[in-house]
């Protein structure tokens, strides 16, 4: 996770500002790099990247939707970063969508508690969703809290998977773990990271409150599939 949250903020950019790098370029430097330590990680992660995160939340939101589940994510693999919207009509207002998937037109925007808790940026937003819905894009904003709490993630997750149309079954055995550490690197914001846990052991734990909740989820959730390997787990799915 650390890895694919750094790449991800070095081919991020702020508004009026260039990227430092691209993927691709991140891709050449790392496929040139032969006989180096560290190269196949490097790789591994870059395979999850994308360009254009404005901000280091919005990266951390793409990791929880966009990672395939053995990573901790939903796998929603269409979403895009700061995907440029121009609508029809007479006033071709442009708008940028947080993270965006093409195919249903959906508009996903960090509601970021930081930036838009004044009046005017509240109406501002309600302005902006009122036109993309409008002219027929579907707008859904993600908090914090949602990404904080396991019960508010997977309806959030239920959400999404309806409008995206893509069922989202958990089979992988390593989900609790890694949802866990990117619950880990939200907290942390990304300045100090904890990749996974290598072992189940009370000081391993980190002592965020919200961390200690969804580790004990995990074990629960781990000592089911060992009793019954043969049982799928499904987080939440598409009707």
């Amino acid at each position: 996770h650390e890895l694919i949250y750094l790449g991800l903020q070095i081919c991020s950019y702020r508004e009026g500002d260039r990227p430092r790098c691209t993927v691709e370029e991140l891709r050449t430097c790392a496929e040139e790099l032969r006989g180096h330590r560290g190269r196949r990680k490097a790789l591994r992660a870059i395979r999850y990247l994308a360009d254009n995160s404005r901000s280091p939340m919005e990266s951390i939101l793409y990791m929880f939707l966009r990672l395939p589940n053995a990573l901790g994510g939903c796998g929603f693999k269409e979403i895009v970063l700061n995907e440029k919207i121009v609508l029809d009509g007479d006033n071709n207002k442009t708008y940028f969508a947080d993270l965006y998937v093409p195919s249903c037109k959906l508009d996903i925007e960090y509601d970021s508690e930081e930036f838009h808790s004044s009046a005017s940026e509240i109406s501002r937003d309600r302005e902006r969703a009122a036109h993309l819905e409008a002219d027929g894009y579907r707008v859904v904003s993600v908090g914090y809290s949602q990404l904080n709490n396991l019960k508010a993630f997977r309806n959030l997750a239920r959400q999404l998977s309806r409008l995206i149309g893509k069922r989202i079954y958990i089979r992988a055995r390593k989900f609790f773990e890694n949802f866990v550490a990117l619950c880990d690197l939200l907290h942390r914001k990304g300045h100090s990271i904890r990749s996974r846990f290598r072992k189940i052991h009370k000081n391993e734990i980190p002592w965020h409150s919200g961390v200690r909740i969804a580790y004990r989820i995990y074990l629960a959730a781990w000592n089911r599939l060992i009793r019954h390997p043969n049982l799928p787990l499904v987080l939440t799915r598409a009707p």
